[in-house]
């Protein structure tokens, strides 16, 4: 699957250089919002997830090729250390506490457990193949891990790291996310082309949400009324209501969105494109573009919001940077 993709965005990127004209904001908004890159983190080892600790003093970067995660401090944002986990990290999700940080292996088909104490890989758990994305609960009993390789979710108690069962999905899971209140976990599935909604109370598919082409990651309102698709090949955003979990609206962005976050507060949400040089902001009164922010050249995947508001961070995999934007 990442060898389809791989070929799409090329053909992509060609079609960008010969003149495919990005989305524009229809409405720009005053600065009420990060809204301006002002300063980039080199990081080596093709870097391609982003997590942020609830405090917001860290940040934890997956870094796919060296197989390796680095600790980001973020009031200076200097390295602090580098943790060796398993083969080809992608996705990564801090526990609600912030007393641990979850990195799906892909190539490893394991989970790293670091304690982000003495940031020491503290247990590796076994999942299914090629783990690609991972999400705790907000009570932080239990993390999702999307296993794209074998159409399945794992479910692992934090208690003692044990994954007590596997939820089947559609084709090529990837992104997830869950409900503010737990209810619910929300499975982007990239090769089937729609969402899967899983009842953490029974671990079962309750729902099928047909999407756009090639949705890759997720991310909830903080009010939980409304979930946010990127579609990586139709080059926009589906809104998802969770009470009916039917989809209400779908938002143009730029070229190939890859990842998705939205701010503390739900006002807005912020999207890296990945064949395009700037990260897209969406309003979510009304579901409109609002803003692209210019950062470094194309090959943007992950991306996320601290819990104060006033930073995102998102991943440039190629230039292997981290950009900060104010």
């Amino acid at each position: 699957m990442k060898s389809l993709i791989s070929f799409i965005l090329a053909v992509t990127v060609l079609l960008v250089s010969c003149g495919n004209s990005s989305t524009e904001p229809s409405n720009p908004e005053p600065s009420i919002y990060p809204d301006s890159l002002v300063t980039t983190i080199p990081i080596a080892g093709q870097i391609w997830k982003v997590c942020s600790t609830p405090s917001g003093a860290f940040i934890y970067v997956s870094n796919h090729f060296s197989n390796q995660v680095t600790v980001v401090r973020t009031t200076d944002n200097i390295v602090q250390t580098i943790v060796d986990v398993g083969e080809e990290p992608e996705g990564i999700c801090c526990l609600p506490s912030g007393d641990y940080v979850y990195v799906a292996n892909t190539s490893s088909n394991d989970v790293s457990v670091i304690r982000t104490s003495d940031n020491i890989v503290i247990t590796t758990v076994d999942v299914e193949l090629n783990p690609r994305e991972v999400c705790a609960v907000p009570s932080g009993e239990y993390v999702y891990v999307t296993n794209n390789h074998s159409n399945s979710v794992s479910v692992i108690r934090t208690l003692d790291n044990v994954v007590v069962t596997s939820v089947n999905v559609g084709s090529f899971p990837t992104g997830l996310c869950a409900l503010p209140d737990g209810s619910r976990i929300y499975v982007c599935n990239s090769g089937s082309d729609d969402v899967s909604s899983i009842l953490t109370s029974s671990n079962t598919v309750e729902a099928t949400i047909d999407v756009g082409n090639a949705p890759g990651s997720i991310c909830a309102h903080p009010n939980g009324e409304y979930l946010y698709v990127a579609n990586l090949i139709d080059n926009n955003v589906s809104v998802i209501r969770s009470s009916d979990n039917s989809v209400v609206d779908n938002i143009l962005v730029g070229d190939n969105p890859e990842g998705i976050c939205s701010l503390p507060q739900g006002d807005f949400l912020f999207v890296t494109n990945f064949s395009a040089d700037y990260v897209s902001v969406i309003r979510t009164s009304d579901n409109v573009l609002v803003d692209s922010i210019d950062v470094s050249s194309w090959g943007h995947d992950g991306i996320c919001a601290l819990n104060t508001g006033d930073y995102v961070y998102a991943i440039n995999t190629y230039d292997e940077v981290v950009s900060v934007i104010h």
